[in-house]
């Protein structure tokens, strides 16, 4: 079950008023990392003297050398313009958000409980081997704030899981999408035996990258609000 973090039923019977259900009606926003990175006691992997993106994984520390957390970069503000162009700027109310990742395995992967966190810096580096390391300390990546458990079972290469965030985090993480700026995921390995690998965002057969899905509905515009009782509404899209 998704969780709704704005006041949606407030202007549901509203929704029903309107010609061609205008108000009310959803739609969504589906954006791709533009960073997937794995980071590890030595740093961000590289191959060929480049950050590698084929695939990343969150690796629990009975892995040594190679445990390792996800770091994942999504691009806000093409979030928000997608959203702004289906519904009009500013009248749009974020749902819900989640996140597909699509199996990579290995011969290492192993099933167990991943963490997923929003982090507020996004400028900590997680592209070079002098960039974050692993294990992953609080505060590395400025203020933190739980999205969820997802519990990780190999399926097969390409299977999809979906992660749907619920945790104390989600309003933090709607509120930096809503600012339009690059918004930072981290995938923790939530047990010392887990390797959960998914694709990244270069070129993976197993599938595209993390995608980060969006949900919105819209809303009355300003003024007619109050109207229908959603002047509270909490997740609204900011009016620049």
């Amino acid at each position: 079950m998704r969780t709704t973090i704005s006041a949606i039923a407030l202007f549901a019977v509203a929704g029903s008023a309107f010609a061609n259900g205008v108000i009310g009606s959803t739609g969504a926003s589906s954006q791709e990392a533009f960073i997937t990175s794995t980071v590890r006691p030595d740093g961000p992997r590289q191959f060929d003297g480049a950050l590698s993106q084929r695939f990343f994984n969150a690796q629990g520390s009975s892995g040594g050398e190679f445990a390792s957390f996800g770091a994942l970069r999504f691009d806000g503000a093409s979030i928000v313009s997608d959203l702004d162009s289906q519904f009009g700027a500013g009248l749009w109310a974020i749902t819900d958000v989640s996140l597909s990742l699509f199996q990579s395995n290995a011969f290492f992967t192993s099933n167990g409980s991943v963490d997923f966190i929003w982090v507020s810096d996004d400028s900590v580096d997680i592209e070079t081997p002098a960039g974050a390391t692993f294990p992953y300390v609080s505060g590395q990546f400025g203020t933190e704030s739980a999205l969820g458990t997802y519990n990780f079972v190999e399926v097969a290469n390409g299977f999809e899981d979906v992660v749907d965030f619920s945790g104390a985090g989600l309003t933090d993480l709607v509120n930096d999408i809503l600012s339009g700026g690059i918004v930072s995921v981290l995938a923790l390995p939530g047990t010392a035996d887990v390797a959960a690998t998914w694709a990244g965002n270069d070129d993976n057969s197993a599938g595209p990258g993390p995608i980060l899905t969006v949900n919105a509905v819209k809303i009355p515009a300003p003024g007619a609000a109050a109207l229908f009782g959603v002047a509270g509404l909490v997740a609204a899209r900011r009016r620049r």
